[in-house]
């Protein structure tokens, strides 16, 4: 589901409370919503929520085309390791058919 509008998919209440404050307006690189990461990863109260959760569906994140996708999907989601120091050094692409990644260590 792709939702373009507040509170894009998320419970109201949730999004009210805790993410609403940190969304800003991107420009013509960030043309998404977009939210403040370090604001949103450092309130425990999120963090408690999300760990209970018993909701999440099994899906990772595909660099190639900026969305999740489920794990038991149709889609075949490919894990690559990236050359450079992260977090998350270990990535996934869902391999846009036609396209090459060259060297696919350096797809960020």
């Amino acid at each position: 589901v792709h939702e373009v509008d507040a509170p894009f998919g998320m419970d109201p209440i949730i999004y009210a409370k805790y993410v609403e404050s940190t969304r800003f307006d991107g420009d013509i690189w960030v043309p998404s919503p977009s939210f403040w990461w370090p604001v949103l990863n450092s309130d425990d109260e999120l963090f408690d929520l999300f760990m209970e959760s018993d909701k999440w569906p099994n899906a990772t994140f595909c660099e190639d085309i900026s969305k999740f996708l489920l794990k038991d999907g149709e889609a075949e989601i490919h894990e690559i390791e990236v050359e450079m120091e992260s977090s998350w050094p270990r990535r996934h692409v869902a391999r846009i058919p036609g396209r090459q990644y060259l060297p696919p260590s350096r797809f960020v």
